[in-house]
């Protein structure tokens, strides 16, 4: 029984070993592509549309290559709707995963997110709601929280802003 124990404590250490020897450097950067706007009459409601995506850059730092990997990030996305009133929290969480193929010694991957929509409205010709809802609405980013696994194991983490992870779940 003693020598199964230490079997399983000596490999499950080393593939650890192995799984978490790599320095890796992670950093995200929002890319913002213009999209359409239709204004509306008196008494109507404005709209605009735009996309926006996350560049994921991931630099190996260390002097081997690694195998391959898989980023898979949570995107925060404010979603204001005209009318609503505060105190609700409009947040959705955009999930996603790319492959990253093996990263050489000393050199970096660059991968994308999806692409997601971002809308804004208002209302238009001085118009308002009784209750005191929101006039104007716009969805925004939140932040962006990132983990680079290799297999099941995190081998690197990020998050912009860093208090993301603080303030949100990643399993909710």
């Amino acid at each position: 029984m003693r020598v199964i124990l230490y079997c399983i404590a000596l490999f499950g250490s080393s593939l650890l070993a192995v799984a978490g020897d790599f320095d890796l450097q992670i950093s995200a950067q929002k890319k913002t592509h213009q999209g359409e706007k239709s204004t509306a009459g008196p008494g109507g409601i404005s709209k605009a549309k735009e996309t926006c995506a996350f560049e994921i850059t991931v630099n190996n730092n260390s002097s081997k290559d690694t195998p391959q990997l898989e980023a898979r990030y949570i995107v925060f996305v404010l979603r204001e709707q005209l009318g609503e009133k505060k105190g609700v929290d409009p947040t959705e969480r955009v999930k996603g995963s790319k492959p990253i193929e093996p990263i050489k010694a000393h050199n970096k991957a660059v991968i994308q997110t999806d692409d997601i929509a971002l809308k804004q409205s208002s209302l238009t010709g001085g118009w308002h709601y009784d209750a005191g809802g929101k006039i104007n609405a716009k969805d925004a980013t939140k932040g962006i929280w990132i983990k680079i696994f290799q297999g099941d194991t995190v081998v690197g983490e990020y998050a912009l802003p860093s208090t993301i992870k603080d303030k949100e779940n990643w399993d909710k």
